[in-house]
């Protein structure tokens, strides 16, 4: 963990004032004071991937509390400025990116009160990166990506495949139905999984869907000539 702390007073001597400024609780003389003191910590924070791999906080703290501070990075074309409302939040954060690891950041600070003049100070800091560090997170995140979507492939493959199953599990319910309403001596399952009429008498010739004549006069609607009219003395003609 990288904590670095910068400092600068402003000139003039602290002893007029000393009793003031170092006062507690802090900001009882402050709004009347100049700015004696600046100083940043700055505290590196590491993320856990290639897109958000951490970042550093830039933390101002002035003596005695500033009426007005900035910070400003040139490079980045970073510039924060907090007003008396907001100095509460006197933190920056400083996100990395994996492209330059190392970065080098030069901040600019600035403080100023109500009175006096303005302390100035800079610091600089890299980001905590590596190369190494963001290729495997890269290469980690590529590979998770991946497996992702071969298991969405295979769940879409496997959702297919139930939906085509329950497209013909209908059809043959749709063909029983069918079968067995134009069937006159009853059906069966063939063994390609489809409901068929078994043999039946016609005294009106083959009728209409008929494969073939049994020798014992009925008809089959077999289909497939393997085991036809099997039961009913073999087969006399196909039709």
């Amino acid at each position: 963990m990288l904590v670095v702390v910068a400092s600068v007073f402003a000139a003039g001597a602290l002893s007029a004032h000393a009793e003031c400024v170092y006062s507690t609780p802090a900001g009882v003389c402050e709004e009347g004071q100049p700015v004696m003191a600046l100083r940043a910590a700055v505290k590196a924070h590491h993320g856990s991937t290639f897109k958000h791999p951490g970042y550093t906080t830039l933390e101002l703290v002035s003596t005695p509390q500033a009426a007005y501070l900035t910070a400003s990075e040139p490079r980045t074309k970073a510039h924060v400025q907090w007003l008396p409302e907001e100095m509460e939040a006197d933190v920056v954060d400083v996100p990395w990116e994996c492209r330059h690891p190392r970065q080098a950041f030069h901040y600019t600070l600035t403080a100023r009160g109500h009175v006096g003049a303005t302390v100035t100070t800079t610091i600089v800091f890299h980001a905590q990166l590596s190369a190494h560090w963001c290729a495997a997170a890269k290469a980690r995140e590529e590979a998770q990506r991946a497996a992702a979507k071969r298991r969405h492939e295979a769940e879409l493959r496997a959702a297919a495949q139930r939906q085509a199953e329950r497209r013909a599990t209908a059809r043959r319910e749709t063909e029983h139905r069918e079968a067995a309403s134009t069937c006159t001596n009853g059906t069966y399952v063939n063994s390609a999984g489809n409901t068929v009429c078994k043999p039946e008498e016609s005294s009106t010739g083959p009728p209409e869907g008929a494969t073939a004549e049994c020798e014992d006069g009925t008809y089959s609607f077999s289909e497939s000539r393997s085991g036809t009219c099997s039961s009913h003395g073999g087969v006399a003609r196909w039709l």
